[in-house]
């Protein structure tokens, strides 16, 4: 494996909370990690504190993704299709695993290839700067008991649009999936 590859898997279990980066003494792997019930109050706890960010955050991945998905369905760059049915793969083995960290990750991956399915470089920069500030919002949210079918159904409505080269399906799907994430952060910032 090569640096990268293992420097980004640390970042990403380290933004989900799995492991603890001590600088000068290595890496450790979170006391909470043992326990499920106890990361995902965890996650969910992180969403209620920062929701005016998170909301903030969705604000900006409504224009990124709405006009990703559409580009995406024009251009549909057929490696980054395969990734995408790959992440839907993987989103339905978290589910059957309850592994909302491997869900997190199919998202993540499923987000980064609508940006290769763009073939635009700053597009996908965008698209992945954003996804690493909610990396815990998309675990509080796949930690909800109907949330990963539900994710799984708007994944793969707009990978159905993409890959039939319809933009406004594809951005029609990508605007429901956002509304129904924002309706998730709002159920979660309610909760006590």
């Amino acid at each position: 494996m090569s640096r990268g590859t293992v420097r980004e898997a640390v970042q990403f279990l380290e933004a989900l909370g799995l492991l603890e980066v001590r600088h000068g003494s290595g890496t450790v792997v979170s006391h909470q990690s043992e326990d499920r019930q106890a990361l995902r109050r965890v996650w969910q706890t992180w969403t209620a504190r920062n929701v005016g960010r998170v909301r903030e955050l969705l604000e900006v991945r409504r224009g990124l993704d709405l006009f990703a998905a559409e580009l995406a369905s024009r251009r549909r760059v057929p490696d980054a299709l395969q990734t995408m049915a790959d992440a839907l793969a993987q989103l339905r083995g978290s589910m059957r695993d309850d592994d909302v960290t491997a869900g997190v990750q199919a998202d993540v991956l499923f987000h980064r290839a609508i940006g290769e399915a763009t073939g635009n470089v700053a597009l996908i920069e965008l698209i992945e700067s954003i996804g690493e500030q909610l990396m815990q919002e998309r675990a509080a949210l796949l930690s909800q008991p109907t949330r990963p079918q539900q994710s799984l159904d708007e994944h793969s409505a707009i990978y159905d649009a993409i890959r039939a080269g319809d933009p406004e399906r594809a951005r029609a799907a990508a605007l429901a999936h956002l509304e129904s994430v924002e309706k998730g952060i709002d159920e979660l910032a309610v909760k006590p």
